[in-house]
């Protein structure tokens, strides 16, 4: 089977979509399919001393990469970001017409144009495409403030209707989001829930105890330890306060990561001289394991209204890493529900210092052995339901299906 792919980021970018489709394109490559993946030259966050433009064209682990040019600014503004995509849209769709392939899979990065472009190959080529549903949209436009309520807003989402309802079909990653996507007019029969994943191969239940956390200074005392984008989604406004808040207790708070937000972050931490937070640089995938187990509490923060919209992948390494999760999320979330259902960690409520600090209290006030049992609860989770084999074998089955 021939598989086109198209999303702006992947390997060997750090955006968590961009490291998930690796992983998805690496696996249909070693199950015998020809797998073409158009992307972008690095754009989204480079980890030092990596090249900012890589090869056009390469063969990686049996993978055809093909990086097309797309303007890349140098501030990451509303208006260079909708010409970043408009961009890469034009030459990845380009791209897409130099050969024949049997299938298409695009994802909903950037917002909407892989839509455009899976519904142009099927009119002008005949293929058919999948459409991978990472955020909704302009649901979570909206709820960031990023879009106002009018006549724009109707407009995007008539045209995310649209996309949606004429894709081959539609992948979900949670049953909230599926649920939202039938509501839009997508037929139930061609939507498949498959949840992110995190390779539980790669990440597994290792000692607190690691040369990550002796370099860095994190063997002592309890570490809370939030890795990721650091964005507008993230709703990490309050965690400076949460911190002060627990100024006298044996607790570490621990940052990696970066993103619009980490600056103003940064500057709150230092206004108020919270000497126990710190902020570390991203990572390197091949460090992951090591990084989540140097923690002893892995956080998980959203912004108000985006429950249902997306799901922060982050969940699933922190599971894997045996590590107990503390999600400062709304209880109708799929991040509340998957905590809920495996009991691997505590909730509490979103945008509140107050309920933040109370659950780092919580956690501290467990034994270390009740940390671990909620831990070991996610990891059990991970490998049976948000393993990387399960989940890449799932696509597999869906893009036979339709190429068929």
């Amino acid at each position: 089977m021939r598989v086109l792919v198209l999303n702006q980021h992947y390997w060997p970018e750090i955006a968590a979509t961009a490291q998930l489709l690796h992983d998805l394109c690496v696996d249909l490559g070693a199950a015998g399919h020809e797998v073409k993946v158009v992307c972008g030259q690095p754009s989204y966050r480079l980890l030092e001393g990596q090249e900012a433009d890589l090869p056009r064209r390469e063969v990686e682990r049996d993978v055809r990469i093909v990086r097309v040019p797309s303007y890349r600014p140098a501030r990451r503004t509303i208006p260079r970001r909708v010409a970043h995509y408009a961009s890469y849209f034009a030459s990845s769709f380009a791209e897409s017409l130099r050969e024949p392939v049997d299938v298409a899979l695009v994802q909903s990065t950037p917002p909407l144009l892989l839509g455009a472009s899976g519904t142009l190959l099927r009119a002008l080529r005949r293929t058919p495409f999948v459409y991978v549903v990472q955020d909704l949209y302009p649901d979570v436009a909206l709820h960031l403030g990023v879009l106002r309520p009018g006549p724009l807003a109707r407009a995007v989402e008539l045209a995310a209707n649209t996309l949606y309802r004429r894709a081959a079909h539609v992948i979900a990653i949670s049953d909230g989001m599926a649920d939202r996507l039938v509501a839009r007019g997508v037929p139930r029969g061609r939507i498949t829930v498959i949840h992110n994943w995190a390779d539980t191969s790669a990440i597994e239940e290792a000692p607190r105890d690691n040369e990550f956390a002796r370099a860095h200074d994190l063997v002592e005392p309890l570490v809370v330890q939030y890795s990721g984008n650091v964005g507008l989604s993230q709703g990490l406004e309050q965690l400076p306060r949460a911190a002060e808040l627990l100024r006298d207790l044996p607790v570490r708070f621990v940052v990696v990561g970066d993103g619009n937000a980490r600056e103003p972050l940064e500057h709150e931490v230092r206004v108020r001289g919270l000497r126990h937070v710190r902020f570390l640089p991203p990572q390197p995938r091949e460090r992951l394991g090591e990084l989540l187990a140097s923690a002893d509490v892995g956080l998980v923060t959203m912004r108000r209204g985006i429950g249902g919209d997306l799901v922060p992948s982050k969940l699933y390494g922190i599971m894997a890493a045996a590590r107990p999760v503390l999600a400062a999320v709304e209880g109708s979330s799929e991040v509340a529900r998957v905590i809920g259902a495996h009991g691997c960690g505590v909730c509490v409520a979103p945008e509140s210092p107050e309920a933040l600090a109370e659950g780092v209290r919580a956690m501290l006030a467990m034994s270390p052995a009740e940390r671990g049992a909620m831990g070991r609860a996610g990891r059990i989770a991970c490998e049976s339901v948000f393993s990387r084999r399960a989940a890449t074998a799932a696509y597999d089955r869906v893009l036979r299906s339709v190429a068929r």
